[in-house]
């Protein structure tokens, strides 16, 4: 038994405590920033300032480049930046500028006032976006492609850490900031974090690929090569392409579904916002950090295609336990057991897909096949966003009861988890 425990803490300790991990929780960081910052702690702001709620949910579209990546994906993977690249390499130079660019515009933003000047912050927040999505698409190629095979599953289980304390940091210390000095004081705070990312950008390794074709020697050799050919050799050696694409829109689509309504179910229930906060937010955080590890490991013991099936089954089953909330009411405890489920069994199922995407992606294409699959799958956050409150309004819609609502978001997962038995590896 002691045999044991020394066995698996020295392979944990192999597989997660080492430098290549370290600065890829540290890029995710960046990732996870810009995101809540814009499109949640910023609506704060917006909301104090006196903006109306319909404008405040109009802004939420400027996250519209987060979907449509995939169209300017093949110059991170065949543009080269001027001085950049030839210093430090097509992805390190990506996310570099990257960074840069994002802390120079989330702090010009801390000194617009949206009361006067909305117009403006609305192009900014296009602007982040835009920036943010492409440093997205340079993180998820370099992190791809740094680690083996078998290495991607805890790959993705880091990055979720490093996202969500990002989305930690930008979405409730940025709030506290705000708070207690100014929304200018923290909004020029969380630019400066921003030099996580850039310090780890700097320390992580140029991934090795093959020798990237200057657009200078040829802009229709170079279109052909970075923009037909990843679709082409993706389609070729995929002959069920289709059927990937639809299982990646799929897969989550039933977190996406139940995501949506939760606050109003959360209020209607009677929870308080500092309950909501304390369990939904800060111990959902550690959970779902909880739940990337352990499905990062798994993926490592016993396959991707397995963990895809297994974690698919847990996280539809795991939005059951809402159904019992209605009954029982406004439980702070059973409420902290659910978000426990369900945040560890949804991070277990993340993990286990996004290490899916990376192991059929192609070194030469990596941010433009990665970014094109990610996209597609966030078609599923897209696809409920007007049926769920559609479902549940009792006056306008379909007036379903709570619990029919959690069940109908474990029957649209079954789909995605009886594709995953035909699933092929790349």
């Amino acid at each position: 038994m002691l045999n044991k425990i020394i066995n698996f803490l020295s392979e944990f300790k192999k597989l997660y405590l080492n430098k290549k991990m370290f600065l890829i929780g540290a890029l995710g960081y960046g990732s996870g920033v810009p995101f809540s910052l814009i499109f949640i702690t910023y609506t704060f702001n917006l909301a104090e300032k006196g903006i109306n709620l319909r404008d405040i949910g109009l802004f939420g579209l400027a996250g519209l480049p987060f979907t449509i990546k995939f169209i300017w994906s093949p110059l991170v993977d065949g543009l080269k930046i001027p001085f950049l690249y030839t210093r430090f390499g097509m992805r390190r130079s990506w996310l570099i500028l990257s960074v840069i660019l994002l802390m120079i515009f989330i702090a010009k933003l801390a000194f617009v006032n949206p009361a006067t000047d909305i117009i403006e912050v609305v192009y900014l927040a296009i602007i982040i976006s835009f920036i943010s999505a492409t440093y997205d698409i340079a993180y998820d190629a370099i992190r791809v492609e740094l680690l083996k095979e078998d290495e991607q599953g805890a790959g993705a289980g880091v990055s979720i850490m490093g996202y969500r304390i990002g989305m930690l940091m930008s979405g409730g210390i940025a709030l506290i900031l705000a708070d207690q000095t100014s929304w200018q004081t923290s909004f020029l705070f969380m630019a400066a974090t921003l030099a996580i990312a850039l310090l780890a950008a700097f320390f992580t390794k140029e991934p090795e690929r093959e020798e990237v074709k200057d657009i200078a020697q040829g802009f229709v050799s170079w279109t052909k090569n970075y923009i037909a050919e990843p679709f082409i050799r993706f389609s070729s050696k995929h002959q069920n392409w289709l059927y990937i694409i639809i299982f990646a829109i799929l897969y989550k689509i039933g977190d996406a579904l139940l995501s949506k309504m939760l606050n109003p179910f959360y209020l209607e229930m009677g929870f308080t916002k500092t309950e909501v906060a304390e369990i939904t937010k800060f111990f959902g955080f550690i959970m779902t950090i909880l739940g990337g590890i352990i499905g990062g490991w798994a993926v490592y013991k016993i396959g991707v295609i397995r963990c895809l099936f297994i974690f698919g089954i847990l996280q539809a089953v795991s939005n059951l336990s809402y159904a019992y909330i209605p009954t029982i009411g406004s439980s702070v405890l059973y409420l902290t057991f659910v978000i426990a489920v369900e945040n560890i069994t949804g991070a277990m199922g993340t993990a286990a897909f996004v290490a899916y995407l990376a192991g059929i992606t192609e070194r030469k294409f990596t941010a433009t096949q990665y970014a094109l699959l990610t996209s597609f799958a966030s078609l599923g956050r897209w696809i409920t966003n007007a049926p769920s409150g559609y479902m549940v309004d009792k006056e306008f819609g379909l007036g379903l009861s709570w619990e029919w609502y959690f069940i109908t978001t474990v029957i649209i997962s079954i789909p995605g988890i009886v594709m995953v038995k035909w699933l092929k590896r790349g």
